[in-house]
C-alpha cells in the first residue's frame, strides 16, 4: 500500500504505508416463529465469496504479522461473544434478531498464523523461495511430489504441455482426484492391529485372530499393501482378503476404467490390427 498524502495529527499513527482491514459479509437471513420451527430462508447471499456485500468494520494502519492476526482474532471473538439480540417492533409484531458470526474468509497467511502452522513451504519455512538454495529445495520437493503421484496413482501433475498450451492439470486429473477421494476404505485395512470395530461377526473374529499374531506385525511395517498381498493371507483370513483385494486391484478412478475400455476397443478394431 502506498503512503497517503495526509496528516494524522494526534492519532498515534507513525506509518500509513500498511493497512490491516477486517470486514464482515452477511450470508443468510433466517426466520422462524419458534425455536422448534424449521428454518425459513428469507435472504441468501448470491455471491458469498465476492467482496460485493463485504462491509469494513475495523481499519488498522499496521503491517500484517502473526501477532497482529492473533490479536485481531481474540478481539473479534470477544466482541462476538458479547453480542446481544436486537429487538424491534414491526406492525405491532415484536421481532428479535439473533446474530451468528463466524471467522471464515481468511487468506493462507492469516490461516497459518491462527492455526500456528509455520508455513506452507515447510522445508525452508518461508512464503516465497527467493534465494538460489530455497529455489533448488523447492524444485526438488516438487519433483518428489510429482514422482509420488505418478508411481502411486498414475497421475501426471503440474507438467507443462508441449507448445505452451497449459499444464497436465486438466479435467481428467480433477475427476480422478474426485473418484479417489470419494472411495470409502475401512480403517482396519490401513491398520488392522488397532482398528477392530467390524459389524460382521466373521470378519470380527478373523481380525481379532490376525491382531494377536506378533509375526504379522513385523511384516506390517513394510506397508499395508504388501501386508495384505502376502501369500498366506487369503487362506487364513478369507473374509478379510475378499474385501481387501477389491480395493487393492480396483481401478483408482472411473477415468482408468474408460481408458482401459478404449485400449481394448482399439485392439479389436482395424486400428489395432494395423
Amino acid at each position: 500500500m502506498a503512503n497517503i498524502k495526509q496528516c494524522f495529527r494526534g492519532s498515534g499513527i507513525e506509518d500509513d504505508g500498511s493497512m490491516f482491514l477486517t470486514s464482515y459479509c452477511p450470508l443468510l437471513l433466517i426466520c422462524k416463529s419458534n425455536t422448534s420451527d424449521p428454518d425459513q430462508i428469507v435472504w441468501k447471499n448470491p455471491r458469498p465469496s465476492s467482496t460485493r456485500y463485504c462491509r469494513p468494520i475495523r481499519f488498522q494502519f499496521a503491517k500484517e504479522s502473526k501477532e497482529l492476526s492473533v490479536q485481531e482474532e481474540t478481539y473479534f471473538k470477544n466482541k462476538i461473544n458479547s453480542l446481544q439480540p436486537s429487538p424491534f417492533t414491526h406492525n405491532g409484531c415484536e421481532i428479535k434478531v439473533l446474530h451468528s458470526l463466524q471467522l471464515t474468509m481468511v487468506d493462507g497467511k492469516v490461516c497459518s498464523a491462527l492455526s500456528d502452522t509455520s508455513c506452507s513451504r515447510l522445508d525452508f519455512k518461508k512464503w516465497q523461495a527467493r534465494s538460489s538454495d530455497d529455489k533448488t529445495l523447492l524444485a526438488q520437493k516438487k519433483q518428489h511430489v510429482q514422482q509420488q503421484f505418478k508411481q502411486r496413482l498414475g497421475l501426471i501433475v503440474d507438467k507443462p504441455r508441449s507448445g505452451g498450451s497449459g499444464t497436465s492439470n486438466d479435467g481428467n486429473t480433477a475427476r480422478r482426484f474426485e473418484n479417489i477421494l470419494s472411495m470409502e476404505i475401512p480403517s482396519w485395512i490401513i491398520n488392522p492391529f488397532d482398528e477392530m470395530e467390524v459389524k460382521n461377526v466373521i470378519l470380527q473374529e478373523e481380525l481379532l485372530e490376525l491382531s494377536i499374531k506378533e509375526e504379522l506385525k513385523v511384516t506390517f511395517k513394510r506397508g499395508y499393501q504388501k501386508f495384505w498381498l502376502q501369500a498366506d493371507i487369503p487362506e487364513k483370513y478369507p473374509g478379510l482378503h475378499e474385501i481387501v483385494q477389491k480395493l487393492l486391484i480396483a481401478f483408482s478412478s472411473s477415468f482408468l476404467v474408460e481408458q482401459s475400455f478404449n485400449a481394448v476397443t482399439n485392439l479389436l478394431t482395424k486400428k489395432g490390427a494395423d
